[in-house]
């Protein structure tokens, strides 16, 4: 966090003297984001497209924000306006069909990863994005043949893996897709990234022993995480220990302060515990 503010001062500084660079207005926009500030990243992304309307990476970035802001409406316009300038834009392509799966219109999302598939046939990403169309509109033994061939074709590429998992568990399947996660942390017991998805699935079945094992696994080594603390808390929660449950969010609520969802969850706790002075110390804070 502390070079990312170093590089917004250090953009910010240059622009005070070339105003009307857009690769700056740009990554000032990247390390924005970066913070969580959404609305000043928005800003500097749409002042370096005003700029340089051909710049395709800020006309990107914005269209992204758009998306991860559940702003589909105008992320499928953003993508759009890419392919306008550059129709074979992958990522655009990407984007747009992500957009239109967004806004709830799965019978044109499909006809264009269909078409982007056949533009671009080495691409995972618009298979994934096929076998994810399957797999929202229900159609599991489907989405589970992409996936596994995606999972199994996939070079270091953990999506398709995940989200076969997740076929399992949407079908109730949850010793099928914890088995399949396991299977793979066998080949590699040091991947933390699966080894958190491992524990999610293990809370999600209601297997909190093991869900308690592998997170404190991670936490041993990334001690400074609020993350891992606050999802420990969670699963002691739903284990039904609240005062292992209480020790654990209260770490995470030091650790990440301006963190409101940790404080308020820690009041409720405190609430549950009988300790209402604390507990409402924590509304306060909310």
């Amino acid at each position: 966090p502390q070079q990312v503010q170093t590089a917004i001062n250090e953009l910010q500084a240059l622009l005070s003297r070339m105003p009307r660079n857009a690769v700056l207005h740009f990554n000032l926009g990247r390390a924005l984001a970066s913070k969580g500030q959404f609305e000043q990243a928005r800003t500097q992304f749409q002042e370096s497209v005003k700029i340089d309307p051909g710049y395709l990476p800020a006309r990107l970035a914005l269209a992204r924000l758009h998306f991860y802001r559940r702003e589909f409406a105008h992320a499928l316009q953003a993508a759009l306006d890419i392919l306008q300038i550059d129709p074979r834009h992958l990522p655009a392509k990407l984007l747009r069909n992500d957009a239109l799966m967004g806004l709830g219109n799965p019978g044109q999302a499909r006809l264009d990863v269909l078409a982007t598939m056949k533009e671009h046939p080495n691409s995972t990403d618009a298979v994934f994005q096929f076998a994810m169309l399957d797999f929202y509109e229900r159609k599991y033994k489907e989405a589970e043949e992409t996936l596994s061939k995606l999972y199994q074709g996939g070079a270091g590429d953990i999506r398709g893996l995940m989200f076969l998992a997740e076929t399992y568990a949407a079908q109730h399947d949850y010793d099928k897709a914890i088995q399949l996660l396991k299977t793979e942390l066998a080949k590699n017991p040091e991947r933390s990234d699966m080894r958190w998805v491992l524990a999610n699935m293990e809370v999600r079945s209601g297997k909190y022993d093991q869900a308690v094992a592998d997170l404190q696994w991670l936490l041993q080594r990334n001690p400074k995480s609020p993350d891992l603390y606050f999802s420990l808390g969670e699963t002691y929660r739903r284990k039904g220990d609240l005062k292992a449950a209480v020790e654990h969010v209260r770490k995470a609520r030091d650790l990440r302060p301006s963190d409101v969802t940790q404080w308020l969850t820690l009041g409720l706790l405190l609430d549950a515990t009988g300790q209402p002075a604390e507990a409402r110390s924590s509304y306060d804070q909310v």
